[in-house]
């Protein structure tokens, strides 16, 4: 699978309908006033958005706890990352991590250096920064993605004056940073900073995927290149209007928190406690379960058939893993059902083998 969220590449090989735990997204659904706020966009359709987003950059800089004067927005976070990597000549990624990055970059001509990161997938810092080059953009998803794991405040001030020292600038990719117990990190870390970029998106904390709204803090410098390239109006009125009521979801944000670890957690245990899978701890709303005793295509054809869509890995690195988001009470509950059932199948199938 080349991304989650492909739901309708598998309807065919299901009858029924499919629950979808390739894609994380918030389980608590849109906000009810986010949808009123899009409702009410509807009627400022016929009209261009300002060019410049004033007031959806004044409440994202709310929002985020930044400078409005830092602020840029675009159609998803991927549209302000993709811009961002054409602005360097090369990036510096640590693996297992969101494949788009190194696609990008090598689709761009760009030099792309790998750290590859050993089961658990715990980055080893003082490893990262004695191989990170110079002149490049450093990216790293905090918390990562697949694996869950976050990086704290320390291990990133760290990071942050290596890469300083080697003139080069930081990506923090903070796409699920709202699903994270801010107890280790502070989110308001490296908006001062000259050389630190802070994405963030809509897609997955407030469940708009298919709105397509990106944000993200970075320096004046930066900010002047990326919106002089940057094509106009990439952000719907629609978008527009719904980032405008982040700021006033601090509720929504932190009962999401408590319902993604409640639910994680259950999902953990319940993986644990069988003998085909191990579950990586995360701080998202995600699990990336390392496999045993069975492949992720007989996972993932199992669980298709039981109508679950799971995420599986083709690179060398997560051969033998999955990935499956958090989502509500009911169905983790399904996936629960459907990973016992799928263990007692592997149980029979080794006892039939070894009689043979």
């Amino acid at each position: 699978m080349e991304h989650g969220g492909d739901i309708e590449s598998y309807r065919g090989s299901y009858r029924g309908s499919i629950i979808d735990f390739s894609s994380n997204i918030n389980p608590l659904g849109i906000h009810e006033k986010v949808k009123k706020s899009m409702v009410r966009a509807l009627d400022l359709s016929d009209r261009y958005p300002d060019r410049h987003y004033r007031a959806l950059k004044k409440s994202l800089a709310e929002f985020m706890g930044c400078q409005e004067e830092s602020v840029v927005v675009g159609n998803g976070a991927m549209e302000i990352i993709d811009h961002c990597i054409r602005m360097f000549p090369g990036i510096y990624i640590a693996e297992p991590c969101f494949n788009e990055y190194g696609g990008i970059a090598e689709n761009e001509r760009k030099a792309v250096r790998r750290f590859v990161m050993e089961p658990p997938f715990s980055l080893n810092v003082d490893a990262f920064i004695q191989n990170m080059p110079k002149g490049v953009l450093t990216i790293l998803t905090n918390p990562n993605n697949p694996t869950g794991y976050v990086l704290r405040n320390d291990e990133i001030e760290k990071i942050y004056e290596a890469v300083e020292a080697r003139d080069g600038y930081l990506l923090m990719d903070e796409t699920f940073i709202e699903f994270v117990d801010l107890h280790d990190m502070d989110p308001s870390l490296g908006f001062h900073l000259p050389r630190m970029i802070k994405v963030r998106a809509a897609t997955k904390s407030a469940a708009l995927a298919g709105v397509r709204l990106g944000f993200a803090s970075m320096p004046r410098d930066l900010k002047e290149s990326f919106e002089k390239h940057q094509l106009p109006w990439t952000v719907n009125c629609i978008a527009s209007e719904a980032g405008q009521v982040f700021k006033d979801l601090g509720d929504y944000f932190e009962e999401s928190r408590h319902y993604v670890a409640k639910e994680r957690r259950r999902l953990m245990e319940a993986i644990d406690s069988s003998s085909i899978g191990k579950a990586y701890r995360s701080e998202a709303n995600f699990i990336l379960i390392e496999l045993k005793n069975i492949s992720s295509k007989e996972v993932f054809a199992f669980l298709l058939e039981r109508g679950i869509l799971v995420r599986t890995y083709s690179d060398k690195l997560l051969k033998g893993y999955i990935r499956i988001a958090v989502r509500r009470e009911e169905e983790n509950t399904q996936f629960m059902d459907a990973w016992k059932s799928l263990e007692r199948s592997t149980v029979h199938v080794h006892q039939a083998t070894e009689k043979n």
